[in-house]
């Protein structure tokens, strides 16, 4: 990330954006002090949903290797459940949409998945 923040900020751009193609990598760029443009409440609705007594969590039936159970709390499972189509056969949507930002040589404290200790 430093590297890519000094490429950007050597050009005059004070921005970078993404577009995280999967539930995980959204997570992982949470963690690398990006925010949200566009899908902040899509992955707050699959973090309360996948939590227990949520329609995803419920979901999680160990009917296939992408659905076990304990996938509700690990950040793989939940993107390999969500890539399966659960989100869709639940909310009717498909994850995308998300786009993210981190301003250049500044760290913003967004976190979306409760069971992932800040």
């Amino acid at each position: 990330m430093e590297r890519l923040e000094t490429f950007a900020e050597s050009m005059d751009k004070h921005l970078i954006e993404t577009d995280p193609l999967a539930y995980n990598n959204a997570i992982f760029y949470e963690k690398k002090g990006f925010a949200y443009i566009h899908g902040k409440n899509l992955m707050e609705t699959i973090d309360k949903e996948f939590n227990p007594g949520g329609s995803l969590y419920r979901s999680l039936d160990n009917s296939n290797v992408f659905r076990k159970k304990e996938y509700w709390y690990n950040l793989r499972g939940r993107s390999w459940a969500i890539h399966d189509g659960l989100l869709h056969e639940k909310f009717g949507q498909h994850f995308n949409n998300v786009k993210m930002y981190k301003p250049i040589e500044k760290h913003l404290d967004v976190n979306t998945f409760s069971q992932l200790s800040t």
